[in-house]
């Protein structure tokens, strides 16, 4: 809550105090100030964007075809495994 406060004074006079673009939308057309306007919305739709590449190229977002092949890849190690537990249980016997 106290970041939500900080930002709202440190940023007052430049947006109006208000961290919504909905919020902010209805001041400005009753006012008609649209000076620092854009900020509200340039900066929510460049955050998103940039999120976005960021999750793609560092946290390496997977197709499905690369989800299909790691799941087929982990079921054939997790067959294998029981294979050679099931002949080592056989050849102990």
């Amino acid at each position: 809550m106290k970041y939500v406060s900080f930002s709202a004074v440190l940023l007052g006079n430049y947006t109006g105090g208000s961290l919504n673009p909905a919020r902010s939308l209805g001041p400005a057309v009753i006012s008609n100030k649209w000076s620092y306007h854009w900020v509200y919305w340039a900066g929510p739709i460049i955050g998103g964007v940039v999120a976005a590449l960021l999750y793609q190229k560092v946290f390496k977002a997977r197709s499905v075809e690369e989800e299909i092949e790691l799941e087929s890849y982990q079921y054939h190690v997790a067959n294998s495994k029981e294979s050679e537990i099931l002949a080592d249980r056989t050849t102990t016997i």
